[in-house]
């Protein structure tokens, strides 16, 4: 934790796996992407299976539907981002941003398979959760 809370460009180690799941997720640097995801998805639940950060977890579950998405695994990206969509808490507008590009990725790839459609119209019930206005901007 750092030591003086308003010193901005400090990362809070605890969070790097988080942070750089992130960075190579925008980087399209997969391999990375997943093992940070892993990393992520572990260290936020506990040893009995319950999540401790339920949206942490839910972010590191739509990098690991971004990358199946990228490496033509359809039916695995929809699954993933689906099940990241069930987290137990309200949606931050973050997980939008990584929901979105996993939908980018599966209409760029897959315009016309049933999963994207599927994947799409779930990710509009999620917008009309956060957003409260249903938008259909991706």
């Amino acid at each position: 934790m750092a030591e003086r809370p308003d010193d901005h460009f400090q990362v809070d180690p605890a969070k790097w796996s988080f942070y750089a799941m992130d960075a190579y997720r925008l980087a399209e640097d997969d391999t990375r992407t997943e093992r940070y995801a892993a990393e992520v998805i572990l260290a936020a639940t506990a040893p009995d299976g319950v999540e401790r950060s339920p949206m942490r977890v839910a972010e590191a579950r739509l990098t690991l539907a971004a990358t199946a998405a990228r490496t033509g695994e359809l039916e695995l990206a929809v699954h993933t981002g689906l099940t990241a969509f069930g987290a137990g808490r309200r949606p931050l507008p973050s997980l939008l941003l990584i929901a979105g590009e996993v939908d980018a990725e599966l209409h760029r790839r897959y315009p016309r398979e049933q999963a994207t459609a599927e994947f799409e119209g779930a990710l509009h019930v999620l917008r009309e959760t956060v957003l409260g206005n249903g938008s259909s901007v991706r």
